[in-house]
């Protein structure tokens, strides 16, 4: 029971983290962002103190408890292992093109991972990102698959655990994340 606590907080972390350092970046949403273009609509709406919330439903894979943002579907487990409990995809399309991954990893494997991710995408001038929220240090990689859509992959420790969070479609700032 602890251990999906301990998932739970993570989750809301990297949400509320994702939405702070996209309202910063990025002083809102970007236009033409993959969930205008799947005619979904803005996922997220300000509150009277600027922060914006996101809608959605909070739901359950395995170990990992995540918000669900409207539109988007969870896709549990991973193209290996559909019943891994450490892995879950959230996606907005049925092709799974634009998608949120998250894994527990261990923290070599998360390193090793981005630094694969660096390597493989070195002619789109992959830019190395780290951003603080919530007590947690995320680092990691972002970057333009085929030089259009823009990716990332991102590491934090939260109580002992090491969290890989990858996007396709989905900038790490972006209001969606």
């Amino acid at each position: 029971m602890k251990k999906n606590n301990v998932i739970r907080i993570f989750a809301l972390v990297l949400a509320l983290m994702l939405m702070l350092a996209a309202l910063s970046a990025c002083g809102g949403k970007k236009s033409g962002s993959p969930a205008d273009d799947a005619g979904n609509g803005d996922a997220t709406e300000a509150t009277e103190s600027g922060a914006a919330e996101v809608a959605g439903a909070e739901e359950t894979w395995g170990n990992i408890t995540l918000l669900i943002p409207e539109g988007m579907t969870l896709k549990g487990g991973s193209l290996i292992d559909e019943d891994d409990p450490n892995v879950l995809s959230v996606t907005l399309d049925e092709n799974e093109t634009h998608y949120i991954m998250v894994n527990v990893v261990e923290e070599e494997t998360a390193k090793t991972s981005i630094d694969t991710t660096k390597e493989m995408n070195a002619s789109s001038d992959p830019e190395d990102v780290t951003v603080d929220a919530g007590g947690v240090t995320w680092t990691g990689v972002a970057y333009k698959y085929a030089g259009m859509s823009d990716c990332f992959q991102l590491y934090g420790n939260v109580n002992g655990k090491t969290v890989l969070v990858s996007g396709g479609w989905f900038a790490y700032n972006d209001p969606t994340t």
